[in-house]
């Protein structure tokens, strides 16, 4: 995955960690995807862009915790374009 080689090769961008945390949550890996999306907020001071995929992803792997076949589930920027 090209996402978790950006984050190897630059382990300190928040951008990356974002990207790789999305790869992982249309993988259906929302527990990957949200220490990834961690990840992302700590290295970045803007945490308000990570806040709602975040909130998705915990409330999908807490629902998922009791399933048996979980099957996959696609995450979307929900942040609006840059003006």
């Amino acid at each position: 995955m090209a996402a978790k080689t950006a984050t190897e090769l630059s382990p300190d961008r928040g951008s990356a960690w974002l990207t790789r945390g999305r790869c992982e949550a249309n993988l259906g890996e929302p527990e990957l995807a949200l220490r990834s999306l961690e990840r992302a907020a700590d290295l970045d001071a803007d945490v308000s862009v990570f806040a709602a995929e975040r909130a998705a992803l915990q409330a999908l792997a807490t629902a998922r915790e009791g399933m048996e076949n979980p099957g996959r589930v696609r995450v979307v920027d929900t942040q609006p374009p840059a003006s």
